[in-house]
């Protein structure tokens, strides 16, 4: 009997099937987005807790104008603010007879400019009853801080977004941002702000392409 090699490589090519051809197709299912703002307008109460001798109350406004389903323009967001002093300030003059030095200068307004990114939108359960969608988003800002002396200086920072849909036409959002300021002789060199807004939504809402 003669052994021939081409047979046999021939055969074992054949019947060398490879397992992967039983595997089962992987299925992955993407639910579009069901809201697709253009255009919003919120107004917004929050608060600027960072600074040691007193604690700023914001009221503002903020109009955004959204390009895709990812990228969106906060066109202005322009916020007064109210202070209210810490009892650090009096703490120091009772325990230590010392007091600090220069002025004191709080927050009278803010206004920022700002780039958003959205890379997450989500769908929510809500006690096992009601489904609730939002998104989440990171922004970088620029823009311009007025203090009670009636100094201003630039400022720039960032933060996050965090917002929850109730219907094509309001949403709710809760933002925490920080930023960093040119003027000198402050107490502090950062603004934190931390906010709470309503939104108004307006456009066609139809799905990004």
């Amino acid at each position: 009997m003669t052994f021939n090699l081409f047979n046999f490589l021939s055969y074992s090519h054949v019947y060398a099937v490879p397992v992967k051809i039983y595997d089962s197709p992987k299925i992955v299912a993407v639910e579009p987005r069901l809201y697709n703002p253009r255009q919003d307008l919120s107004a917004q109460v929050g608060v600027l807790p960072l600074d040691a001798f007193y604690k700023g109350y914001t009221l503002g406004v903020s109009y955004t104008q959204s390009y895709s389903s990812a990228w969106s323009w906060e066109v202005a967001n322009i916020n007064l603010s109210s202070k209210s002093d810490t009892a650090l300030r009096q703490d120091l003059l009772t325990n230590f007879q010392a007091a600090p030095k220069g002025y004191l200068d709080y927050i009278n307004m803010f206004a920022t400019t700002s780039a958003i990114y959205t890379p997450i939108y989500s769908k929510n359960l809500l006690f096992n009853d009601k489904i609730l969608y939002g998104c989440f988003s990171f922004l970088a800002s620029a823009g311009l801080v007025s203090f009670a002396s009636g100094d201003t200086a630039p400022l720039l920072g960032g933060g996050v977004i965090f917002r929850t849909y109730h219907s094509p036409k309001y949403s709710s959002k809760f933002d925490g941002r920080i930023y960093a300021h040119m003027g000198s002789g402050k107490s502090s060199d950062l603004i934190m702000a931390i906010s709470y807004g309503l939104s108004f939504e307006f456009g066609n809402h139809a799905p990004w392409e």
